[in-house]
Order: C-alpha cells, then sequence, then structure tokens
C-alpha cells in the first residue's frame, strides 16, 4: 500500500480508501493478501509513530481467510474485507482491553462492543486496538503525530487518528467526551464524525461521563464515513436534499480565541463563498457551554472513578486526580442544574437550524501544538458534544508550521446522514 502522509495543496491524498481496497478486490487480490499488506504496514510503523496497544495478527488473518472462502457472500456485506481499528477503551472479544491506565484494571474482554459487534457484521475485519489517554482523559500517550511528529496528535483517541493519518486502516472508531475525535481529527489532517449523542450504542465502551460519552469514526474520505454512518442510521437517506447549502458562520466570543490566521482564511473562505456561507453574530453563549461541560464531565467522572482513585491513587496522574477534585466541588444542585441549563441552550439553536441548513466554525484552535506534554485545547469542541449535535471535521488547510487545521460543520440532531452528504458537497467545491 501507498505511504503518503503529505498535504498537497489544500487536500490530504491517502490511498487507505474503501475504494483502495475494493479495487484490488475487484481485480482479484485475496482479502488474505490485503490484511497481510495491512499487517506488515502497521509493523513498519507502530514502533515508531505509537499507534496500536494490540494488533490481532492472526484473528485478522483468519477472518480475511473466512471471507475469501464465500466471495458469494460478498455482496451481503457491505464492508467486506474492510480492515479497521479501534481505541482501546472498546471491548473486543479475546482482545485485552487496558484503558492506557497504569492501575491494574485491564481484562481479556469476553464479547464485543456493540459498536464492535455491528461493524463486524458487515463484513469489515477488526486489527487490533489503538492507544488512547489514561482513561480517555487528558494524559498524553505515546502516540505521536504522523504529520509532523514533534506536534501533538491530540486527544484521547489520537491512536485511531493517527493509525488513519498515516495511511495505514481506511477507518477507526474513537470516543469523544471532550473533543477526542474532532480535535485528533484536525491535529492529523483526516475526516472524521462526532455523531449525534445516542446515535451509536456505547455498550462495551468505558463510561467517563454517561451524559457525554459519544463515540465516533475517522477516516480519510467523507464517502467511507458515510457508508459506516449508514448502518447506524434507523432510516436509509434513500433521497438526500440537494438545494443549495446554507451555512453560518459563527463569530462568538468563544471563536476569537482560534489563532489569527484561522480567523483571517475563514472570513476570507466565508467572501469567496458569501452566496453559500453568511456569518453568524449571535450570541449562542458557547463560553457557558465550556462550563458546564467542564462541571458535568468532572462530576461524572468522579462518580465513575472514585473507587479506583481511593484504591489505585499513585498509579492515577494527576489529570484524573485534578479532575475528580473538581466534580467533588460541584453540588448535586449545581449538576441537575447544568443538565437542565444544557436543554435551554440545545433549543436556542432551533432558531438558528431554521435559517442555516449548518453552522461552522474551526475545529481547534490552530494548528496541533508543538511537543508533547498537552494534547491541546477542546474548548471549541466541547460545547457540540455538550449539546449532542453531529459534527463533522473537513482538513481544509494548513497553519504556518505546515501542519493540518480542520473546520467543524455542525448540524441539526439525528441529520447525520445528510450532514455527511452535505458535507462532501461542501467539500467538493472548496478544494
Amino acid at each position: 500500500m501507498r505511504q503518503n502522509n503529505s498535504i498537497k495543496g489544500d487536500v490530504q491524498m491517502h490511498s487507505a480508501t474503501f475504494k483502495y481496497f475494493r479495487s484490488h478486490l475487484n481485480a482479484g487480490v485475496s482479502c488474505e493478501a490485503l490484511i497481510s499488506q495491512v499487517l506488515m504496514n502497521i509493523d513498519s510503523q507502530d514502533a515508531r509513530l505509537g499507534l496500536f496497544e494490540f494488533v490481532a495478527n492472526e484473528e485478522a488473518l483468519t477472518a480475511a481467510r473466512a471471507l475469501d472462502e464465500a466471495p458469494n457472500l460478498r455482496s451481503e456485506f457491505p464492508l467486506y474485507g474492510m480492515p479497521f481499528a479501534v481505541k482501546d477503551i472498546i471491548d473486543v472479544a479475546r482482545m485485552p482491553t487496558k484503558f492506557g491506565c497504569r492501575a491494574p484494571i485491564g481484562y481479556m474482554a469476553q464479547s464485543d462492543a456493540a459498536v464492535v459487534r455491528k461493524i463486524k457484521s458487515l463484513g469489515a475485519i477488526i486489527i487490533g486496538k489503538t492507544v488512547t489517554t489514561e482513561l480517555a482523559f487528558l494524559e498524553p500517550s505515546r502516540t505521536l503525530n504522523p504529520c509532523g511528529t514533534a506536534y501533538t496528535p491530540g486527544g484521547s483517541s489520537s491512536g485511531s487518528a493517527a493509525v488513519v493519518s498515516a495511511d495505514l486502516l481506511p477507518f477507526a472508531i474513537g470516543t469523544q467526551t471532550g473533543g477526542s475525535v474532532i480535535r485528533p481529527a484536525s491535529y492529523c489532517g483526516i475526516f472524521a464524525i462526532k455523531p449525534s449523542f445516542s446515535l451509536i450504542d456505547r455498550f462495551g465502551v468505558l463510561s467517563q461521563s454517561p451524559a457525554l460519552d459519544t463515540v465516533g469514526f475517522m477516516a480519510n474520505s467523507l464517502e467511507d464515513l458515510s457508508e459506516v454512518i449508514d448502518a447506524f442510521c434507523p432510516l436509509n437517506l434513500t433521497s438526500p436534499k440537494n438545494e443549495p447549502l446554507k451555512i453560518g458562520m459563527l463569530h462568538s466570543g468563544l471563536i476569537s480565541q482560534a489563532d489569527g490566521y484561522v480567523l483571517d482564511i475563514l472570513n476570507t473562505m466565508q467572501l469567496q463563498n458569501s452566496d453559500m456561507i453568511t456569518p453568524v453574530e449571535e450570541n449562542l453563549k458557547l463560553d457557558d457551554c465550556v462550563s458546564l461541560r467542564n462541571d458535568i464531565n468532572n462530576f461524572e467522572l468522579n462518580e465513575k472513578f472514585s473507587r479506583l482513585l481511593n484504591d489505585h491513587p499513585e498509579d492515577i496522574s494527576s489529570h484524573i486526580h485534578q479532575a475528580a477534585r473538581a466534580g467533588r466541588a460541584v453540588s448535586n444542585s449545581d449538576y441537575f442544574g447544568a443538565l437542565e441549563a444544557v436543554v435551554s441552550l440545545r433549543d436556542g439553536f432551533a432558531g438558528l437550524f431554521e435559517k442555516h441548513d449548518y453552522l461552522m466554525m474551526p475545529s481547534t484552535i490552530g494548528e496541533a501544538p508543538l511537543g508533547l506534554s498537552s494534547t491541546g485545547s477542546s474548548i471549541f469542541n466541547g460545547p457540540w458534544t455538550l449539546m449532542g449535535f453531529p459534527v463533522v471535521n473537513l482538513p481544509i488547510f494548513k497553519g504556518p508550521n505546515e501542519m493540518p487545521v480542520g473546520i467543524q460543520l455542525i448540524g441539526p440532531q439525528m441529520c447525520d446522514q445528510q450532514l455527511l452528504f452535505d458535507a462532501r458537497r461542501f467539500w467538493t467545491k472548496l478544494s
């Protein structure tokens, strides 16, 4: 498989897509041969980039052989032979789940998480478990950014983002509680979707913050993301709307924290596409969303991890301890008040989505920060996780250090399929 991690012009070029694998299968290459090549590529890159906690070589090859022995069933498996990986807070039967944690809480999973079971039922082949930050929180992991190894790959799903960005797999599964799908995708220059809250069943996935935790997907192609999301939507989008897009570019106090070059590029983008993109000047209280999300996350994290912190305090990072202390300072009434405030904030967007099909803002403050001591800021992602709206990352341009910067396209709840369809239209026009 071609290795190509560069960003050319405004578009990142990859070969690890469903189209790539299907073209070889259509040419008569066996699943086993393709998966063997995938495993060889991973073996050559994993030690350098720190991508995997566990690679299931024999399991993947066995699954590939089983597909080769039933070619007549290919039409019944939409993702026939497509390799993927999952973040190591998601259970896969007969594979270890370690949670990126030093504490002795890991185990050999006995069954697949619901999301893994669904993807496997479509004919996809699980390759292994990607590195996560400790308990899917803020302590940086060993994963490096394939677009520039001196720069952070982002938050807790960085292993999944990096394995896609390194052109080793066409898609991978992560989770987002703050910004851990969209932020790593932006930093690593790939496409991603943080779906509508509760669209994807979270059974078999670490629960850090039940009001926020969301399973998401990273890929090298919007078309591939659409295929994956289609499998989880109860109603297929048989006739998507193809009307001119109306996109509102957000201009709130929170967004003013973006780096200057990001704001300049977005303003230029809006002016060059004024028929499609219009500025939104309303005060959307996104700053309030950031603080509310933090309170809810900290309160629930403390509830979920308090026993672990008591039993193994020396094995848990200061990030988790600090969040738990902050969570203990949030009273029950303040917690439930925060949940009620979210409903009010979410309702406030109903009028905006009547005037605009989608909203747009940067995925991150700027390109990935230099150094590996931080996973970067998620303040641009947290509001949409809090309110449960679906979000797509588009790797649209580069920063001054030639590192990727993405934009978020935000849609109404449970409109994930239409969002991806229109994201493809938007991407085609811009790139």
